[in-house]
């Protein structure tokens, strides 16, 4: 089936390089100026034409803004006309971002095995820092290695330097050297003591990683067999005659950031608690664009001193993405002023590893960040979920319709933000939910897990981000200033929503609150053939808000309700912290 794209202007033209000039027969367009005129090779058709024609066609509804999005889709149904969809940001970025698909496996065979092995041992024949024998070459079967094998958090201790077991998978191996410091450095022993229990195991390492990349600054120590496990730890001055804690301190060079863990919340949802108890962590540098020194320690005037603005660079401006869609080519830039701000931050601290960066673009901007993200090596993305029937009601307490959206409800960040959960840059992201009802119930067992996540060690502190005067606090639905952990009264739905309003709202809900686990209460189903009538009626809260557009609100809730039946969606994988 052809298709015909509603809306002849920019985003209408990316729908055409999205799904293919071939597969487009026309545009159509509301602007009576435009009918008739040809358009990126496609001729544009009227609205009166598309009404005789569409039963044949697909039609995209090609519209950036969701307030003309649903009118169309308003004047679309009043017409009878149902056989149409959205074409979203989703679909450009993962268009425009996607990667090269990866192996996920890569079988390492008996001639790699020994080729890694030959070369493994030659550098390792005049290498310092190796206690044990390197075992003969011995074929046991084929290597199988999973790419997408979690890492592990290496960094839950940082009071002495590492000591780790029969690791062999070499991006693993490879992820220590990149975000280790060097103990010259830090000016502390601070070396990777990887210990191997026995022959095969050490074996196993040597036919699988290739070591020449990883022995320069020697920050390994390879202890082989149960006889030189009590070599860790090594005194280095007395052994080798290095006196690191002489040397002199070198701060966090922009090289040396390696991790960053991108918020892609799509509303506000749990945003300044994960920043008050991230910017706690000194091992954690959180970066959110709109205002980047928000919670960060307060930082000296010279920072700010640059030859360029830096809040140009990190601070979102609407209009450029409304005018093209282009991501910065600034990872470098973003790099130095990591850079600047972290070692402003804890100048002469020293750290063991290098920080993660939590970014938070802020709504539709995370786009503008898709090369700098993707320049990091280690990357992951976080969503914060919050149960969506209170986030409804905090919607209306707000008054977000009539004040923020000029009486037009903004579904896409409001309404069912979870449907659209996918990562912006594609599947292959890694992207994991935290449920905020569950971090706020278990403060620290949730800051534990919040670590690994991010790779860093647990901080204590971070429980009580209250005690530190300069990272910001946050305004409630209550009204108050609230800090970190601080807990709020549960919220009394009853005020805006009625029976008859939650039982119209679950079927929008029921598949978030199940695939989360929340509790799904259940109601009567909804007659289908009377949905329009049923959405039409006015919920509770409305006698005391008026929204512009009762007819538009209908075509949001039924789009919504379409969406949730049909399961064409993505709903991301979380951590359970209560389990």
């Amino acid at each position: 089936m052809k298709i015909i794209i509603f809306g002849a202007g920019h985003y209408g033209n990316l729908a055409l390089e999205y799904y293919g000039y071939d597969a487009v027969a026309f545009f159509c367009d509301n602007n009576s100026k435009k009918i008739g005129q040809m358009y990126c090779g496609k001729r544009i058709i009227s609205f009166k034409q598309l009404k005789k024609i569409h039963i044949d066609y697909k039609i995209i509804v090609a519209i950036e803004s969701l307030e003309i999005y649903f009118q169309i889709a308003k004047q679309l149904a009043q017409n009878g006309v149902e056989n149409y969809e959205a074409f979203t940001y989703e679909n450009i970025f993962y268009n425009k971002f996607k990667e090269k698909t990866e192996l996920k496996y890569i079988e390492i065979k008996e001639n790699k095995m020994l080729a890694n092995y030959d070369k493994n041992k030659n550098l390792l024949r005049n290498y310092p820092y190796l206690f044990g024998e390197i075992p003969e070459f011995k074929y046991y079967q084929n290597a199988i290695l999973d790419l997408d094998e979690e890492i592990p958090c290496f960094f839950k201790d940082l009071s002495k330097p590492l000591f780790i077991r029969n690791l062999s998978h070499p991006v693993h191996i490879k992820f220590l050297f990149d975000n280790v410091r060097a103990s010259e450095d830090v000016t502390m022993e601070n070396h990777i003591y990887l210990y191997y229990e026995n022959e095969r195991k050490f074996l196993e390492m040597l036919c699988k990683c290739s070591l020449k990349p990883l022995l320069k600054g020697r920050k390994f120590v390879f202890l082989v067999g149960k006889q030189n496990k009590n070599v860790y730890p090594i005194d280095f001055k007395n052994k080798y005659n290095i006196d690191y804690d002489s040397m002199e301190f070198k701060p966090l060079r922009a090289n040396e950031f390696k991790r960053i863990v991108m918020l892609q919340n799509f509303s506000s949802h749990g945003q300044d608690f994960l920043f008050q108890i991230s910017a706690v962590n000194r091992n954690i540098l959180p970066v959110f664009v709109n205002r980047p020194f928000d919670y960060l320690p307060k930082l000296k005037k010279e920072i700010l001193k640059f030859k360029f603005d830096i809040n140009d660079l990190f601070c979102f401006r609407w209009y450029s993405m409304d005018m093209n869609y282009y991501s910065l080519q600034k990872p470098e830039i973003f790099r130095f002023i990591s850079m600047v701000l972290y070692n402003n931050r804890e100048q002469d601290r020293r750290e063991r590893i290098s920080p993660t960066i939590l970014l938070d673009p802020h709504n539709k901007s995370h786009y503008l960040f898709a090369d700098v993200y993707k320049s990091f090596q280690y990357r992951k993305s976080i969503r914060l979920i919050r149960n969506p029937i209170a986030a409804y009601a905090s919607v209306v307490n707000y008054n977000f319709f009539s004040k923020a959206f000029n009486g037009i409800p903004n579904c896409k960040a409001y309404l069912a933000p979870h449907y659209n959960s996918t990562s912006v840059f594609g599947k292959f992201d890694k992207l994991n939910c935290f449920k905020l009802e569950s971090l706020k119930a278990n403060p620290e067992i949730c800051i534990k897990v919040l670590c690994d996540f991010f790779q860093v060690p647990f901080d204590k502190n971070m429980l009580h981000p209250e005690k530190l005067p300069y990272i910001e606090v946050c305004r409630s639905s209550t009204g108050k200033n609230v800090m970190g952990f601080e807990s709020t009264p549960p919220r009394d739905i009853s005020e805006f929503l009625s029976e008859w309003d939650l039982q119209r709202l679950m079927p929008i809900y029921e598949p978030i609150l199940r695939h989360y686990g929340y509790e799904c209460k259940k109601h009567a189903p909804l007659k289908e053939n009377n949905l329009r009538k049923i959405y039409s009626e006015p919920f509770k809260f409305e006698k005391n808000l008026k929204i512009s557009d009762r007819d538009l609100y209908t075509e949001v809730l039924l789009y919504l309700y379409k969406l949730a039946k049909s399961g064409e969606y993505y709903l991301a994988p979380f951590i359970d912290i209560e389990q």
